[in-house]
């Protein structure tokens, strides 16, 4: 249990410093949508691979992903802040925020039924998982990339 703790504070601690270099720095407007999609594609490749290392490595990953998380999440959050109208900020930030948790309950219901009545390693359904998560970037942000780009990449 001791060695999860850590990995679950490597995280955390990577999301501190995410929120400390947010902060501190302000990525270029023009460069939003190229350093979200390196972090979608990021955080979902160490997030499959991080089980298959050994575990010094996985915290160390642990740490990379929560500091990349918050780039994506500060990114998005600025897109909202920018390109949506005053008056509908607060719907569009909830209605996400309720889509990010119901695609999270079900994701982890699936896995989790997966995981129990199959003989397939969890490993292995995380990285289908992670499949499933690239898939989406790749017909979601990397498909309608100037759709996305209009909205990531507004100036503040």
């Amino acid at each position: 249990m001791q060695d999860y703790s850590f990995l679950i504070t490597a995280g955390s601690v990577g999301r501190i410093l995410g929120g400390i270099i947010h902060y501190t720095f302000k990525y270029p407007p023009n460069k939003r949508y190229l350093i979200a999609i390196f972090v979608y594609f990021s955080v979902e490749i160490m997030s499959a691979s991080m089980l298959y290392l050994p575990y010094l490595l996985m915290v160390g990953i642990s740490f990379i992903v929560g500091l990349l998380s918050v780039t994506s999440y500060n990114i998005r959050m600025t897109a909202t802040q920018v390109y949506i109208p005053a008056h509908m900020r607060g719907r569009v930030n909830s209605v996400q925020g309720l889509l990010w948790n119901i695609g999270a309950i079900f994701g982890a219901i699936l896995m989790g039924g997966i995981a129990e009545y199959s003989s397939l390693d969890y490993r292995f359904i995380m990285l289908l998982a992670a499949i499933v998560s690239v898939g989406a970037i790749i017909l979601i942000p990397v498909r309608m990339k100037h759709e996305f780009k209009k909205i990531y990449n507004a100036d503040i």
